[in-house]
C-alpha cells in the first residue's frame, strides 16, 4: 500500500517558480526610471531599424524602408508582433525602391488613431521620373486608408519644391504640415539650404489642401529662411493661418 501524500510537505516545483516569481519582483523594483525594460522583446530590444510611433497601450508602429517600399510593423507592450494591426502584424505599401521613393522623415499619430509617415515618391503615383514629397496615412486598424489622396492608395502628394519639415495635428483631423519651399542643395537623403522660404500647409481628412486657410491652403513665413532652414521650428498660428 502507498503511503498517502504529505499535505504540509514542501513541493520543490513549487517552491521553484515560487523563486522565480520574486526573483523577477525584486528585478523589477530594483529597475530605475531610464533603465531598459528587460521584459520587452530580447532582453529589452527589438531589432527595427526604422522610425517608430508609440500606440495606446504600451505598443508600437515601427515604420522601415526596404527594397519593396515602406513595411510598418505592429508591436504589442512586450516587443512581440501584434497579429490584430495590419495584415498580421504588418502593413507593406509596394513603392519604388530608396532613394527613389522613402518615408520616416517624420511621422505621427492622428487624434482619431490613423498614423502619418512624411517621404517623397516619384510623382504620376508611383511612375514618374521626378520626385514629389508626400504623406502616407494608414487607419487605425493599421491599413492603407483608401481615402486619404486622390490614388486609393494612401498617399497624398505635396510637391516636388518642397521638404517636410515637420507635421502638427489638429483634434479635428486635419492636418498642419511645415514645409521648407526654395533652392535646395544636394538629394532628397541629405538636404542643405541655399535660400529658402518656410510654408505652413493645412490639409482636411482626405489629404487635399484646405482652401480655408491662409492664401488657397498656405502661409507663407519668408522672415525664417536662414542657413539653418532644416532645425526644428516651432510654428503658431490661428485656425485662418493668421
Amino acid at each position: 500500500r502507498k503511503a498517502s501524500r504529505c499535505p504540509d510537505c514542501p513541493n520543490p516545483l513549487r517552491q521553484w517558480l515560487m523563486a522565480v516569481a520574486l526573483a523577477a519582483l525584486s528585478l523589477s523594483a530594483r529597475a530605475a526610471p531610464g533603465d531598459i525594460d528587460t521584459r520587452f522583446g530580447d532582453g529589452g530590444r527589438v531589432a527595427s531599424g526604422g522610425s517608430a510611433i508609440p500606440l495606446p497601450n504600451g505598443g508600437l508602429a515601427v515604420g522601415r524602408n526596404w527594397v519593396y517600399g515602406f513595411e510598418v510593423e505592429f508591436l504589442d507592450a512586450q516587443g512581440r508582433p501584434n497579429p490584430g494591426l495590419g495584415s498580421g502584424g504588418r502593413t507593406v505599401v509596394t513603392l519604388p525602391p530608396a532613394p527613389k521613393s522613402y518615408f520616416g522623415r517624420h511621422q505621427l499619430r492622428m487624434p482619431d488613431g490613423s498614423l502619418v509617415f512624411a517621404g517623397w515618391v516619384p510623382d504620376g503615383n508611383g511612375s514618374g521620373a521626378k520626385t514629389v514629397h508626400a504623406l502616407l496615412r494608414l487607419t487605425p486598424r493599421g491599413d492603407v486608408d483608401p481615402a486619404f489622396g486622390t490614388a486609393g492608395n494612401g498617399i497624398a502628394q505635396l510637391g516636388s519644391t518642397s521638404v517636410i519639415v515637420g507635421l502638427a495635428p489638429q483634434a479635428d483631423g486635419r492636418l498642419l504640415v511645415a514645409l521648407l519651399d526654395g533652392t535646395l542643395e544636394g538629394d532628397e537623403m541629405g538636404v542643405s539650404c541655399v535660400s529658402a522660404t518656410y510654408r505652413i500647409s493645412r490639409l482636411l481628412r482626405d489629404g487635399s489642401v484646405d482652401p480655408g486657410y491662409g492664401v488657397d491652403g498656405m502661409l507663407a513665413v519668408p522672415d525664417l529662411a536662414s542657413a539653418d532652414c532644416l532645425a526644428p521650428t516651432l510654428f503658431a498660428t490661428d485656425a485662418t493661418g493668421a
